[in-house]
């Protein structure tokens, strides 16, 4: 059985606190493809920040940051 997302990695998680902290296989294009979606959450919670911070308009500013994120991949 052939694996298409690319060979495992092994990464531990922390979640729910210091003593739980299951360890999960996940390939490295999967970690990869997880990260880029971190960073996009992370460049979208800013422009909303910014966006509420001056008082603009959410729509438009989410719309720059999603038009950045796609030029950018």
């Amino acid at each position: 059985m052939s694996d298409e997302a690319g060979p495992p990695i092994l990464e531990m998680h922390r979640i729910d606190g210091p003593d739980k902290w299951p360890m999960q296989m996940i390939s490295a294009d999967l970690l990869a493809h997880y990260r880029r979606c971190e960073a996009e959450l992370a460049v979208l919670k800013a422009a909303a920040r910014r966006a509420a911070e001056v008082g603009s308009n959410l729509a438009a500013a989410l719309d720059v940051a999603q038009a950045g994120i796609t030029r950018s991949m």
